[in-house]
Order: structure tokens, then sequence, then C-alpha cells
């Protein structure tokens, strides 16, 4: 960094006027916290009652709305400059006095729509590391443990003046020439809150998702912990930090091993038939969860009659009653979807289906896709868009849980996101969905506004 001797009169008076502007915003600055959950409440339309529940939304809502603030900030920075950018180089100073308000301004909302406050002393630190992000300085985190934040904050703006004031000047100097249009001050300012913004907002975002996926790490470790030991108790803290990370119109439900627990059912005649007919069994198990049984026969043993081999084996599937009941955690789940915002896609064929649904006592929802309904089965994306068409819904608005890879990538051949459910294969086996869980109990299904389901993964 260059010393004072070094740096341009410009340059030095740039930066002592950013420091004497950051210094009164510090003061002075300062977005009301309960004002603006109100303004992301009524303006934005977010369903939440508080600045946590900013964790339970998706990242693109909160994208949009930084981006919109951003926008508001350059808009202001630009009118400003329209205003004050007549006269020459006598307007920059006042020009960074204001610029620096409109700037820590529109940082504060960023921050706070990411979901960090600024009420303590460390909070407003942190605040300020964010704008010597925004400023692209880099201060070390041990310096800000080691400060009080009266000592830690000038410090700060002295780094972000120095860095500032070599951009602001490279940008800027096209205001030394006497005459200067009002359209350049506008341009000018309007580059100065947009960088900063795009800026701070990437800082944010970085931070908001590490905290996401810190929290959702410790509810899965809480989760195997409490398999383990037996216990159904997860630490206050994991139980405090659920994650929505879906917003939907309508869910999707596969149905073997998603609301009806067959699979030992359905491997035991999948296996039976196998050795009936000298096929390999592994071969079959392989690939028969969640596929469609012509489509397995076909595979396996297209010299057979598929249709008259599928016919004897989902009668026997049908009576094996042996281990097949509803899923832990199915019937409270489908309780809390309104009526007509689910339905059933099953690879199964409609005699099947009805007769697992009656077994495991889930009423018969008013849309069920069955083998006998598309002509090409999972992972082919036919099934759940036609189930999507039956329901009225935009395939992208809907939700799909699935146990099989076949589902999954059903799901997003149809542009449908999907929960995978390790019932009938390990978590490894299901990566391509969205997210994973071990028991239905783990997902918690609201309706919000607009209409909107809101899913919680626990």
């Amino acid at each position: 960094m260059p010393d004072a001797e070094s740096k341009s009169w410009l340059r030095r008076r740039v930066e002592k006027t950013l420091v004497k502007g950051l210094t009164r915003a510090y003061s002075t600055v300062r977005v009301d916290p309960g004002k603006f959950l109100l303004q992301l409440r009524t303006a934005y339309r977010l369903p939440i009652s508080g600045y946590h529940g900013l964790y339970s939304l998706e990242m693109h809502e909160l994208d949009v709305v930084a981006d919109d603030l951003i926008r508001s900030g350059t808009k202001l920075a630009a009118l400003e400059g329209a205003g004050f950018g007549l006269g020459g180089l006598i307007t920059i100073f006042p020009d960074l006095g204001i610029l620096s308000a409109i700037t820590l301004r529109t940082i504060q909302k960023l921050s706070l729509v990411y979901g960090f406050q600024f009420n303590t002393d460390h909070e407003i630190a942190e605040l300020w590391m964010a704008a010597a992000s925004a400023a692209g300085v880099d201060i070390s985190r041990e310096l800000l443990e080691k400060e009080v934040v009266n000592r830690f904050v000038p410090r700060v703006i002295q780094r972000i003046a120095a860095r500032a004031s070599a951009e602001v000047v490279e940008k800027w100097a096209g205001r030394m020439i006497p005459v200067v249009s009002s359209a350049i001050g506008a341009g000018l300012n309007y580059w100065f809150v947009r960088a900063w913004g795009e800026r701070a907002k990437a800082h944010f975002r970085d931070r908001h998702l590490q905290l996401r996926r810190q929290a959702h790490l410790a509810a899965l470790d809480a989760t195997s912990a409490a398999d383990s030991t037996g216990s159904e108790l997860l630490a206050p803290s994991v139980i405090s930090k659920k994650l929505t990370i879906f917003h939907c119109a309508a869910v999707l439900f596969d149905l073997d091993g998603v609301l009806v627990d067959s699979t030992r059912s359905v491997e035991r005649q999948w296996r039976a038939w196998a050795r009936e007919r000298g096929i390999d069994e592994d071969k079959v198990i392989a690939i028969g969860h969640g596929t469609r049984a012509v489509e397995v026969i076909r595979a396996v043993a297209p010299h057979l009659d598929t249709e008259a081999e599928v016919r004897k084996l989902e009668s026997r599937e049908a009576e094996d009653h042996d281990g097949v009941a509803v899923m832990p955690g199915a019937i409270d789940l489908l309780r809390s979807i309104p009526e007509g915002r689910w339905g059933v896609v099953t690879s199964g064929t409609r005699h099947l289906a009805y007769a697992r649904l009656r077994l495991a006592g889930i009423p018969v929802p008013k849309v069920m896709i069955t083998a006998d309904d598309v002509a090409n089965g999972k992972p082919h994306p036919g099934p759940y868009l036609k189930g999507a068409e039956l329901l009225g819904v935009d395939p992208k608005e809907c939700l799909v849980i699935e146990d099989a890879p076949a589902g999954i990538r059903s799901a997003h051949a149809g542009g449908m996101k999907a929960i995978g459910l390790t019932s009938s294969h390990p978590a490894s086996a299901l990566s391509e969905a969205d997210a994973v869980v071990q028991k239905l109990g783990q997902i918690q299904i609201a309706l919000v506004g607009a209409g909107k389901l809101a899913i919680n993964i626990g």
C-alpha cells in the first residue's frame, strides 16, 4: 500500500473524505430491523415471523430481494449524482459523504436479508467486516477477536478508505473536467453503490449458506446419534435449526418404499420369480425397485411373454401381505397436506396399488398414476409429468418424495425437485436427490402464503 507521500493529492483528499463520511455513517446510519422485517413481510411477501425464518426460505427468494435492494440503492445514488454532478471537482467530496451513507444503508439491509442482525458489538463488527469485504479489503478475523468494537471499526474504516480511494479516483477522474454532465455523475455514483452492493451480497450469501450447511450436518449427526442410542431426543439447538429447503404447490409420492413399507414383499417376490426362471436374482433386484415390472422383465428376460409374466408376478405381490404396512409418519404427513395438493405416482399396476393402499389404511388420492397409465415408466419423466398435469400444477411447482434412483431421475427429468428416503436404498445410492432423509418424520409440510407449501427438513 502506498504511503501518504506517494499518494496523489486527489487520492489523499478522497481518502480523507471517505473516512469522514464512513465515520459519520457509522454513528448515524442504522436500518431499523423491526421496520425492515415488516417491509420484508409486506412489500416482498416473505412468509416469515422473524429473521430466523429467512433460513427457511429458498435461496433464490433471498437473492431476488437482495438484488432489488441493490437496484434501489444504485438508483438513489444515481439520482444524487445527477443532482450534485454539475460543477466538476468541487462536487466530489459532498458526493462521497452522501454515498457513504447510501452504501452503508444498503449493506445493512443486505445483512438483514440474509439473516444477520447487528444489535451486539460483535454483530456490528461483523457488519463492518462485510463492508470491508465489499470494498475489497481483507480484514483478519483475528483482529476482530482482539479489538473492542469502538477501536475495531475506526481501523476498518481507515483500511476501507485507503483501498477504496484508489478505485474512486480512477472512476471519478473524468469529473476533474470543469464541465461535467449530470449523466456522468449519475453513472459514477451508480457504479460505486452497485459494486459495493454486489460484493456485500456475495459476502452475506456465502455466510448464510455456510450456516445452512452446518445446521443441516448437525441435524444429520444428531439423528444418527439418536438412532444409535435408541433415543428420539434431539438437542434443542438442532431442533431450532430446521431448514425449509423447498417451496412448492403440490407433492407427488412414490408408493412402495415411501407411503407403504413393502420392500421385503417386493424383493421376496422378485427373487422367487427369478429363481423359478433361472435368472440371476441380484441382477433383477438391482433394477427392480422403482421400475415398472414390464420394463424389468424386458431387460432381464426378453424371451418371455412379458404381459403374462407381469400379471403372474403382481398377482402374487398383491397377495403377499407379510411385512407390508404403512410407512411410519406417512399418515401424519398426508394429513398435513391440503386436499387436492398431493398424488401418488407408482411403478406398480393399478390393481397392486389399490391393494397396497387398502392394506396400509391410506386413502386413495384423487390423482394416482400407475404403470397402466403411461407408455414409459421411471426413470422416464412421463409418470411424474402426468401426475402434475392431473393435479393442474406446473411440473416445476411439484416436489417428489422417492426411495429409488429411477424415481429421482424421473422427477428431475420432469423439472421437479426430489427428496430421497433411505427405506430401500442407502443414502449414497440417492445422491442425485436434492435432499435425503432417513424417515418421513423428518419432513414437515405446511401451507404458507399464496397457496404455497413449505417443506421443512428437520
